[in-house]
């Protein structure tokens, strides 16, 4: 019952306040931070065109050596001077 009461207090408390009005200066000042974080659209074409040429470098790369080059599977060997176990002696 007091619980119930203390809900219809606190929901009843702001019946009696009122409306807050922002400064005037706060529109302009919330625009001019946009425009100055806005990115110039030729630097977001740039970025866009410098990683796609990125990938296609990469790609080309990786076709030519796959085409030109045998890839390797490592085996043991018992003739492999590497260490074939961790036991070091």
């Amino acid at each position: 019952m007091e619980k119930d009461k203390w809900i219809e207090d606190v929901l009843n408390s702001t019946q009696n306040m009122g409306r807050v009005t922002p400064r005037e200066s706060l529109l302009e000042a919330i625009e001019h931070k946009a425009r100055a974080e806005k990115k110039d659209a030729k630097t977001v074409w740039m970025v866009a065109a410098s990683v796609a040429v990125l990938l296609a470098v990469n790609v080309a790369v990786i076709g030519y050596y796959s085409q030109n080059y045998d890839i390797q599977t490592v085996t043991e060997d018992k003739d492999n001077p590497f260490i074939s176990n961790n036991q070091l002696y």
